[in-house]
């Protein structure tokens, strides 16, 4: 796996998607179009006040991008996603689908944390989205897999992870892969780290980026309290399943390590992501 952010295969701009709203949905062609803060798979762009324009960065976005436009509007959530509106179709000015979907208020969780009360507001969430998937759902290697595929032993001698990965973490993420494995099959986020989750006046307001979109552990989503709250008991407003909670330990020392190897690789906002959760996990019990 590489770290920092993919490179971009496609050259966008504000006159490429100027351009492909005047061809494809002329009735918003009027709406002004500027930069807004691009993400790991999709360059994003404001188009007026209340849409945004979100194109594939990468070829590998592609997929995730359809995975958008096909499964979530099929989802129960309890907050706003940007469930696409308008689906652009690729030509020869851009070769991949894109869309328009509303422009979704707050800043990101990692600059503006929630406020601890916000715990009951995820765990809702995530209850809500986590009902039986199909079985044509995504799959993600990465997300909607058993623990013990991920690597995290690996790292033990790459600085600046050493440091991190103290006995007790080391221990945690022992007892997590010797915990039995998950036998449900729910729809889960996937990439549900703070730079994906938005709020406003310390209140979820938003979640982003659901390219990663699979089926598999719900512990995967619930490793996401240790990465958002920094009390490591917050986790028990959505379960109080001792195997869940070890699983999503496991989960969260994995997403932290992979933060910080990001935060090495140019992205120093990632990096504190991981540094913070793995700190929060060191002061959490291992046995509740």
């Amino acid at each position: 796996m590489a770290y920092g952010q993919p490179p971009a295969d496609f050259e966008i701009t504000v006159d490429l998607v100027s351009r492909l709203i005047q061809s494809q949905f002329p009735e918003l062609a009027d709406l002004p179009v500027a930069e807004a803060d691009s993400g790991w798979d999709n360059a994003m762009f404001r188009l007026g006040k209340d849409l945004a324009a979100r194109l594939p960065r990468h070829k590998s976005g592609i997929e995730l991008l359809r995975n958008e436009i096909t499964f979530l509007p099929q989802l129960s959530l309890t907050l706003p996603a940007p469930i696409p509106i308008y689906v652009g179709e690729a030509n020869a000015e851009f070769p991949a689908p894109w869309t328009i979907v509303p422009w979704l208020p707050g800043e990101p969780a990692d600059l503006h944390p929630p406020h601890p009360s916000e715990a009951a507001t995820l765990a809702t969430f995530l209850q809500t989205l986590h009902q039986p998937a199909p079985t044509n759902a995504p799959i993600n290697e990465y997300r909607g897999v058993p623990l013990v595929n991920m690597q995290v032993r690996r790292h033990l001698s790459n600085n600046p992870i050493e440091p991190h990965l103290t006995p007790h973490l080391q221990k945690m993420w022992q007892v997590a892969l010797e915990t039995p494995p998950s036998q449900e099959n729910v729809w889960i986020h996937g990439d549900l780290h703070p730079l994906n989750v938005l709020t406003q006046d310390g209140k979820f307001s938003a979640v982003l980026d659901w390219g990663d979109l699979t089926s598999g552990d719900p512990a995967s989503d619930y490793a996401r309290f240790y990465m958002l709250f920094s009390d490591p008991m917050a986790i028990l407003a959505a379960t109080s399943d001792a195997d869940t909670i070890r699983r999503a330990q496991g989960w969260a020392i994995h997403f932290g390590v992979t933060h910080l190897l990001h935060g090495s690789a140019g992205q120093p906002r990632h990096g504190e992501i991981g540094r913070k959760t793995l700190e929060t996990l060191a002061q959490a019990p291992i046995n509740l």
